[in-house]
């Protein structure tokens, strides 16, 4: 397996290599000495080290020297260097050419912002699938197209582009983490919204740092998402859109206040508003405007279009675990299929 260098890449991968070793698959984890660190620290249970290798993929250092290790990753990498570790991950294919001709795996799973990973495998007879949307990654897959959604949300979509790309295109579910008991600021985030009830108005902060006090709460670095989104004093959430953001919000019953930036966001933006859970704040000509920010929220937070977004993102994230187990059972059959097992 192979993906992007950042965290909302790695940890969708780390929930699939997990399924996946359920079902007996032996799996090579592949990625920047600094992004595995602190799987082989913490997250990998002892049970699963057997069927479960990481394995470090090193970047060409000598062509990028403004790039040491530390910055192979997104995480705390300075803005000016993100075109530089894309073309330092580029320029890792011969790298990756070489794991694979010593591993020798049945399979390469690779993400959607490195096709010349299915160029790689192609040259070793090695099948190849992405679990990702991204056309080039699709004309160089094999016969299956592995994407993180649910046929409950995107149904008749995954239908529709397994006939526009003539391949079998598979939903693994939202693959997402469980949230650890202890997680960084989990401890303080969850004691603020565990407080008691206050109304709407009197919850929502007037400013920033200075003027908030004890009204709200503003956290720097890592969040435990999954687990705020799960504890029931969360009434929405404000999001960008980000596909796994979206679909967290979904499973546990969160309407989405939604504000898509670039890339995929808007078009996820517009399937949270189809599927009715959540609403769009209108980004006008000049950005997003203060006013119609507040006024969605409300609308969302107090009003019968919120409490019918909340209602349906219940339903909907009640489906989609219900069907969890079988959606991943149908990609561990397929994948055998693909490898002849």
């Amino acid at each position: 397996m192979l993906q992007w260098l950042a965290h909302g890449h790695i940890s969708p991968f780390l929930e699939l290599v997990k399924k996946l070793s359920d079902g007996n698959f032996h799996i090579y984890f592949c990625s920047t000495p600094i992004n595995l660190k602190p799987l082989r620290d913490t997250l990998l249970a002892p049970d699963r080290v057997s069927s479960i290798q990481l394995i470090d993929l090193h970047l060409p250092s000598d062509d990028f020297p403004q790039l040491p290790p530390h910055y192979h990753t997104t995480k705390d990498l300075p803005p000016h260097l993100m075109s530089t570790l894309k073309s330092a991950f580029d320029s890792a294919k011969s790298s990756f050419f070489d794991i694979l001709r010593s591993l020798k795996p049945n399979l390469v799973i690779f993400d959607y912002l490195q096709p010349w990973a299915s160029v790689a495998a192609k040259e070793l007879n090695i099948n190849a699938v992405n679990k990702e949307r991204f056309w080039e990654c699709m004309e160089r897959s094999s016969t299956i197209v592995l994407i993180k959604t649910s046929r409950v949300t995107e149904g008749k979509y995954v239908d529709y582009l397994s006939e526009l790309v003539k391949r079998k295109v598979v939903t693994v579910g939202p693959l997402l983490q469980e949230p650890a008991n202890k997680d960084g600021n989990g401890e303080k985030i969850m004691e603020f919204i565990g407080g008691e009830d206050v109304p709407i108005h009197e919850a929502l902060p007037q400013g920033f740092l200075q003027r908030i006090g004890d009204r709200g709460l503003v956290v720097e670095g890592w969040a435990p998402q999954a687990k705020i989104l799960g504890h029931p004093n969360i009434g929405g959430l404000v999001s960008h859109c980000g596909w796994s953001s979206t679909l967290e919000a979904i499973l546990f019953g969160v309407p989405i206040i939604a504000m898509p930036m670039h890339l995929d966001q808007p078009l996820n933006a517009k399937l949270v508003v189809e599927i009715g859970v959540g609403m769009a704040v209108d980004r006008g000509n000049g950005g997003f405007r203060r006013e119609e920010v507040a006024r969605v929220i409300q609308e969302v937070m107090v009003e019968e279009k919120g409490k019918e977004a909340k209602r349906n993102a219940q339903e909907l994230g009640k489906r989609m675990r219900e069907k969890q187990k079988g959606e991943m059972d149908d990609v561990v059959n397929k994948l055998k299929q693909l490898v002849g097992v």
